[in-house]
């Protein structure tokens, strides 16, 4: 009896090591590089290449009645919030990521998306 319980552990470990194998992946659509850039001196870059990630753009808001004024992104994120007072003009420079093209002005309610233009926005809230 004690045989057959040796037995049936050493089959059962030789049947679970044995089914653990990996497997061989083929993907023949992957083509390999020929040449590998492996230091950033090695990369080849357009000399107009701008690397900046960011840019600086100049916020003027103006309006008729007192309230706060958010500059926000398309996502939501909140560059900047003040006080504007009734018939005098904010203005301020905020740094957003470079791909933006628009900012959104919110104030008493009234929210407009407004495009950056020569790194520049303006808007008047009624």
């Amino acid at each position: 009896m004690k045989t057959i319980k040796l037995l049936t552990i050493v089959l059962s470990t030789a049947l679970l090591f044995g089914a653990c194998q990996k497997p061989d992946i083929i993907n023949e659509d992957v083509e390999t590089p020929e040449t590998v850039i492996s230091e950033m001196n090695d990369l080849q870059v357009d000399k107009d290449f701008n690397w900046k990630t960011t840019k600086d753009i100049q916020v003027t808001v103006e309006g008729n009645m007192a309230g706060a004024v958010f500059i926000k992104g398309a996502d939501g994120n909140v560059y900047q919030k003040a006080m504007l007072a009734a018939g005098t003009s904010y203005s301020t420079k905020i740094t957003v990521p470079s791909y933006m093209d628009e900012v959104i002005l919110a104030s008493n309610g009234q929210s407009k998306a407004v495009t950056i233009e020569n790194s520049s926005v303006q808007y008047t809230f009624n």
